[in-house]
């Protein structure tokens, strides 16, 4: 699991791994369009996720949860996950 903090973004060494970056940039995107999001939680499967056990689809206020490959076509399709706006 990787957690990017919307304060330490810019804090971060920069990095040869493409994925690193690709993920970087996806944490930078959800924190410019939505300025209530404090932490990214990027995960390679929703068991992974502290915040969404079973039958969980909305994380705590201010956290999103990426899970990188939710098992479609490939292993492919990524999955966001959003807090509950009421």
């Amino acid at each position: 699991m990787t957690i990017y903090h919307r304060r330490f973004m810019k804090c971060l060494p920069p990095s040869n791994s493409v994925s690193a970056r690709y993920w970087r940039e996806q944490a930078g995107n959800i924190f410019c369009k939505h300025p209530e999001i404090d932490e990214v939680h990027i995960v390679s499967n929703k068991t992974d996720s502290d915040f969404l056990p079973r039958g969980v689809q909305h994380p705590p206020k201010g956290i999103v949860v990426i899970v990188q490959s939710s098992g479609g076509k490939w292993g492919k399709s990524r999955k966001d996950y959003y807090p509950e706006v009421k």
